[in-house]
């Protein structure tokens, strides 16, 4: 989950990972014009891994 968040979000706008992926992998959550939403990922990465 250390990677940078709009680099995720540049693979998901190539198609290299879904927006699924980005999320459940990376910890990303993008908005609906795949901008990294950056209250909701840092969020997304604070939750404890299981």
């Amino acid at each position: 989950m250390a990677r940078d968040p709009r680099r995720v979000a540049h693979d998901v706008a190539e198609g290299y990972v879904s927006e699924a992926r980005a999320r459940d992998v990376y910890g990303v959550v993008l908005d609906g014009d795949g901008v990294v939403n950056e209250d909701a990922t840092h969020a997304k990465r604070s939750e404890p891994l299981t």
